[in-house]
């Protein structure tokens, strides 16, 4: 949402969330983690959201709809291929791979020790 966040700073909108994680739209909803690591990612959704003037709609996309997708976030699980050469846009062919760096309690806004 940091991302956008600038597109829509100064207008009234209607936050639409499409996902096939159903836990996911779950808890942006009713913003009840079920897990320690689940409740830092609601903190901080919980600190976006409150900038909106209306919450957001959560709609459901079967995970069927979503070939691709579903195909990537299976990559590496067991069975899977490990190459998302094979799925890479040509538009990317030149792009390089680059990691997130780790995020440590402390970088989270809302967390409290």
């Amino acid at each position: 949402m940091d991302f956008w966040a600038t597109q829509w700073a100064d207008a009234r909108i209607n936050l639409q969330v499409r996902s096939d994680n159903v836990t996911a739209l779950t808890l942006l909803v009713k913003m009840r983690p079920g897990s320690p690591q689940i409740a830092i990612v609601a903190r901080e959704l919980a600190l976006k959201l409150v900038e909106f003037s209306f919450p957001p709609d959560a709609m459901h996309t079967p995970g069927v709809a979503h070939v691709l997708a579903d195909e990537l976030s299976r990559i590496h699980a067991p069975g899977g291929c490990g190459d998302v050469a094979q799925y890479r846009h040509r538009s990317l062919t030149d792009a390089k791979l680059a990691t997130a760096p780790p995020r440590p309690p402390s970088w989270y806004k809302a967390y409290k020790h």
